[in-house]
């Protein structure tokens, strides 16, 4: 389990106004596929279209928003 706390934002249609959901993960890789591949599907019951790693809170409580969008997911 990470000690991080990732934000990920994802679109269950192409033209659908995006969402988020956060991901604990080690890395930016690891909270993109378990959120794409893991908690989306399993909360709306199908994948998303699209999803990217927006930003991460670390353990100390400082937040960072990547530069990411949907064709550069993280």
């Amino acid at each position: 389990m990470g000690n991080k706390v990732y934000t990920v934002q994802y679109r269950v249609r192409i033209f659908a106004k995006a969402k988020e959901c956060t991901v604990r993960a080690n890395n930016k890789a690891d909270a993109y596929a378990k959120a794409a591949y893991e908690v989306i599907p399993y909360n709306k019951g199908e994948p998303p279209y699209s999803a990217w790693v927006h930003g991460v809170r670390y353990s100390n409580g400082n937040y960072h928003t990547f530069n990411t969008c949907e064709g550069l997911p993280y």
